[in-house]
């Protein structure tokens, strides 16, 4: 048989056609060196000067803030394990180096803690953090690094307010993270190399700030908002009786404001007194909408939120007539999925900066480690769990090095 010779790869073919400078939606190529707009639309129509402020405002809401926190702690809840790159001794020490690292950040927190968010700390803290551009689109993290026992550790991790950075593009064609300070509001300042953790959610190459849910959630939770106030004055109106003075003909002036500020105060729910001749009535308005108007479109509105983060509603939003057992397994199955690809996005985030940058400063010949959470394995430790209670109700015991290799690393035999 003929050997054929290989294709020869020209320029074109190994450089980027498409590049930032090339892009007609960037204003002619005025690209390099300036701040990139966050092309997010709701933030173009409505965030004015606020930015991604408006995004925190929506996510006050009691139900958005909700399944915002099971999608999150879906993936916090299940196990984290550091897999070497080989067999290779020298990558087994980076992985047990990274390993040990991250159980170093596992800080637990303090009992006389006064903070009203989720209590995480440590990596599953740093992980919580990072997993708000679910939501937000991006979000950022600084490494605090420090010399220990001729070890670079990652001592700290701090996540930061996102609205202190920007994008800027650089000449390769590459979006290059900037600090805004002070001194420097538009561009921003240049961060150091392996300082900063940015994990995206939905980016494209073209958009580094991310395609968030913000984006989409951000409507039904102000609908629902326009929606409860209206409600509400249609509760004012028609849930208590109206008030109504009846004075004779040719009362004066100051009499007739007698009897307003009676029923002012009989409003206010105080006790009056007024001249005999004036009189007071109560009046129930005739109703000619229905409550349930109301209480439909904030229930559509939760739906949506629900859809729109969790991509089923059966969670959260189970109405009188019951639940469908079908139904509820394709949802949780749903919500599973979910968790496992924002597990692996958040993984691979991690695992091409602080496992790479602890190795690299510590190990520059290993082959970095990959860090994981795997949901399938979390349902199995779930059923193995019951299982060892039983025996252990029946007076089974399991060794240290049995729960090890069950269940992961972190956890002592009681006293």
């Amino acid at each position: 048989m003929k050997e054929t010779t290989p294709a020869r790869l020209t320029s074109t073919q190994t450089n980027e056609f498409a590049n930032l400078n090339r892009n007609h939606l960037n204003f002619g190529g005025l690209f390099n060196g300036f701040p990139i707009t966050n092309p997010d639309k709701t933030l173009q129509t409505r965030g004015g000067g606020k930015g991604l402020e408006i995004y925190t405002e929506a996510a006050r809401d009691c139900h958005l803030s909700a399944v915002l926190e099971k999608r999150y702690l879906s993936v916090i809840r299940l196990l984290w394990e550091v897999i070497p790159a080989s067999d290779e001794a020298i990558d087994q020490q980076a992985a047990e180096l990274v390993r040990q690292q991250l159980h170093n950040l596992a800080v637990p927190v303090s009992s006389n803690s006064t903070s009203t968010t989720l209590n995480v700390r440590g990596f599953d803290g740093v992980c919580l953090g990072l997993l708000e551009a679910i939501y937000y689109g991006y979000a950022v993290a600084e490494i605090i690094w420090q010399r220990h026992n001729q070890q670079i550790i990652a001592h700290r991790i701090k996540i930061h307010d996102r609205r202190r950075f920007t994008f800027v593009a650089n000449e390769a064609g590459e979006f290059d993270l900037r600090l805004l300070t002070p001194a420097e509001r538009i561009k921003g300042e240049a961060v150091p190399d392996r300082k900063f953790i940015v994990h995206q959610y939905g980016s494209d190459d073209d958009n580094p700030w991310g395609w968030g849910l913000g984006s989409k959630v951000f409507w039904p939770v102000f609908f629902k908002r326009q929606n409860l106030q209206f409600w509400l004055t249609f509760a004012e109106r028609y849930g208590s009786p109206l008030a109504v003075g009846k004075y004779p003909q040719g009362t004066s002036q100051d009499a007739q404001q007698v009897l307003l500020d009676a029923l002012t105060d009989i409003s206010q729910g105080y006790r009056v007194i007024m001249p005999k001749e004036m009189e007071i009535n109560f009046q129930t308005a005739a109703q000619n909408g229905s409550i349930a108007t109301y209480e439909s479109l904030c229930n559509f509105c939760n739906n949506e939120i629900s859809k729109c983060v969790l991509g089923e509603t059966g969670t959260t939003d189970q109405t009188g007539s019951g639940g469908s057992r079908a139904r509820d397994s394709v949802g949780n199955e749903v919500r599973l999925e979910k968790t496992q690809a924002d597990a692996d996005i958040l993984s691979e985030t991690l695992n091409r900066t602080l496992a790479r940058w602890i190795t690299e400063y510590n190990l520059p010949a290993a082959r970095p480690p990959r860090i994981q959470r795997v949901v399938r394995q979390a349902q199995d430790h779930e059923k193995q769990a019951r299982v060892d209670k039983l025996l252990y109700e029946q007076g089974f015991r399991r060794s240290l090095d049995s729960i090890t290799a069950t269940y992961g690393e972190g956890y002592q035999l009681a006293n």
